[in-house]
């Protein structure tokens, strides 16, 4: 049983996407919602599932853990959104996830591929960029050193593959700031040739559809009463 809360929610969000869509001339179907299920309990998560989404970000080890264990019956392709710790990339790579969404530092990048390597696993991995510079978010601020990371996962790291990029917008930043910086993420992404961007979150996943994002990270848009 779908509350209906959450299913009126998930109307709201398809709304924004289409006419996001509409605006930039693009489909619908070329966007990946992807739910930011951090605060979410495994029974919405069910709810959310029955909707047709099937894509769900965690921001630690532990919960996603938990909740992969518990919703094992459901064919849940898991995202690791959150900042990983190296000391964590063993139980990150023992769990199933399909995309790592945030490989921040030149020094992950060497320990993800040696651990992997060890355990045979190949890791999908998108670089987190953060051209704006915020000191509490991670991320490569310079174009420089991500280019430098990119051609070190392509041309050294054989149990790595790099398939795109993702950013976080300062919080309440103004439109035109947004939209320079996911413009540039965009322009980076097909320098790079790299096929998904992941930007967005509930408060402005419009604006970064407009700009190029493949993937949306929504979560609290499911949650917020009206």
């Amino acid at each position: 049983m779908i509350s209906m809360g959450i299913r009126e929610n998930w109307m709201r969000i398809r709304e924004r996407i289409e006419r996001a869509c509409r605006y930039s001339r693009r489909s619908p179907e070329e966007i990946k919602v992807l739910v930011a299920s951090k605060y979410m309990d495994e029974g919405t998560i069910r709810e959310i599932f029955s909707l047709g989404l099937n894509i769900f970000g965690e921001n630690q080890i532990q919960a996603a853990q938990r909740k992969m264990r518990n919703l094992s019956d459901l064919p849940i392709s898991w995202h690791f959104i959150g900042h990983l710790q190296t000391n964590k990339i063993n139980r990150f790579l023992s769990l199933d996830f399909r995309l790592l969404h945030s490989v921040d530092r030149v020094d992950l990048i060497y320990a993800l591929n040696k651990r992997a390597e060890s355990k045979g696993k190949k890791v999908k991995v998108l670089l987190e960029v953060n051209l704006h510079k915020e000191k509490t978010k991670h991320g490569f601020s310079e174009e420089k050193e991500l280019w430098s990371a990119f051609e070190l996962i392509n041309e050294k790291m054989q149990f790595i593959e790099c398939v795109g990029l993702m950013t976080m917008a300062p919080l309440g930043a103004d439109e035109r700031v947004l939209r320079d910086i996911f413009s540039k993420v965009r322009t980076l992404a097909n320098k790079m040739g790299l096929a998904e961007i992941s930007m967005g979150t509930s408060g402005d996943f419009d604006i970064a559809i407009q700009e190029g994002a493949t993937i949306v990270r929504i979560g609290s848009a499911f949650l917020n009463s009206t």
